[in-house]
């Protein structure tokens, strides 16, 4: 656990976070620190607002390839069934786990 000093634009957000090797994205906000600096997650503009929209910031993109997951075809799943799915994954990734 380490104590940092986040800065999002010109607002500095002290918070404790907990550090994970080789973890991709490089940093994920978790529901605690959501929490704690009243934000709100737009997902209709992919955005994350904090303090009554002093700081809207967006959502990390996902579709530069070597970040991404890829079907390896496209599948329907039925509701309330589960599936195990071939993926494609970036060769920097293989060996490592990841989080999807």
């Amino acid at each position: 656990m380490f104590h940092v000093l986040l800065h999002l634009n010109r607002l500095k957000i002290p918070h404790t976070f907990t550090v994970v090797k080789g973890l991709y994205p490089s940093l994920i906000l978790g529901s605690d620190f959501l929490h704690d600096n009243h934000a709100s997650v737009n997902y209709g503009n992919n955005t994350v607002r904090f303090y009554d929209d002093m700081i809207v910031v967006p959502f990390q993109g996902l579709m530069m390839v070597n970040n991404c997951a890829i079907l390896c075809k496209t599948i329907c799943i039925l509701c309330f069934y589960e599936a195990v799915l071939p993926l494609k994954i970036p060769a920097t990734f293989e060996g490592n786990e990841v989080i999807l």
